[in-house]
């Protein structure tokens, strides 16, 4: 029976590694994909706009985009999801502070949020952030709402779901009242 015991303190160091290992694969695989996002939403802002909030041709833009992205790569380029892509780099414009060609910005680009420990501040990168996150903050109208939101979705690691939950609930507008 002595035996046994650190055969079941092993088990238990080597799940906590392997565990460990998962999250942080998947934490690395989700901020690859906001960076990504956010890198698309910022180059259609550019080629269709010049930098500016609208353009007059947006939607046929969007459209042809859609239509190649999506026959080379799949679901996930609709006009919506691009519509989207666009809308957060309007709505983060500082979540990633780059200034080298876009290879190069992307391989850096997961690196850019602040390590722990440091200050970290609403809009910019953070990794305990999901594309699913970004998108339900997209929806709160105005900055100091949607910082509160973002704020309290990483003090409190709330799931994209019970953020969006907390939103409905006009959490925001209930504290600012009290």
């Amino acid at each position: 029976m002595a035996k046994l015991q650190p055969q079941v303190q092993l088990l238990a160091r080597i799940r906590q590694i392997w565990e460990s290992a998962r999250t942080q694969a998947a934490r690395s695989v989700n901020t690859a994909h906001v960076c990504a996002n956010w890198l698309i939403g910022q180059q259609i802002v550019q080629a269709e706009q010049g930098g500016q909030r609208r353009a007059g041709y947006g939607k046929a833009l969007l459209k042809t985009l859609s239509t190649q992205l999506a026959s080379e790569y799949g679901s996930g380029f609709s006009v919506s999801a691009l519509q989207y892509m666009r809308g957060f780099f309007l709505g983060y414009p500082d979540l990633l502070a780059i200034q080298h060609a876009v290879r190069v910005e992307f391989a850096a680009a997961p690196t850019q949020h602040a390590p722990r420990g440091e200050s970290w501040k609403p809009g910019v990168l953070h990794p305990n952030l999901s594309w699913t996150h970004y998108r339900t903050l997209l929806r709160v109208d105005t900055a100091q709402a949607r910082s509160f939101y973002e704020i309290e979705a990483i003090k409190n690691n709330w799931s994209a779901r019970e953020l969006e939950r907390q939103i409905n609930s006009l959490l925001y507008e209930r504290l600012a009242l009290s």
